[in-house]
């Protein structure tokens, strides 16, 4: 079963131009992330397993990139094409 963000196309992409500056490359722990996208700690667990939203562990700790999770569940809308290399 796949894990769905309960947020809008629209309102991604506002986060999206929110954090489009210098800070869409900012390292945010779990708790911003979940306050970021109104979900709780189990589903941000399904997110990074199920749809692997990118992601790095420091230790025990796990940071997002919070541009690309952003970009990352644009593209599973399919609102954006593919990212070429």
């Amino acid at each position: 079963m796949a894990t769905k963000v309960n947020l809008s196309v629209h309102q991604l992409e506002l986060l999206q131009k929110k954090y489009e500056a210098s800070d869409a490359f900012e390292l945010v722990n779990n708790k911003a992330m979940m306050r970021m996208l109104h979900i709780s700690k189990s589903t941000l667990y399904r997110l990074r397993t199920e749809m692997h939203i990118p992601y790095v562990r420091v230790g025990r700790q796990i940071f997002y990139i919070r541009g690309m999770v952003i970009r990352q569940l644009l593209a599973q809308h399919e609102v954006l094409p593919p990212k070429r290399a």
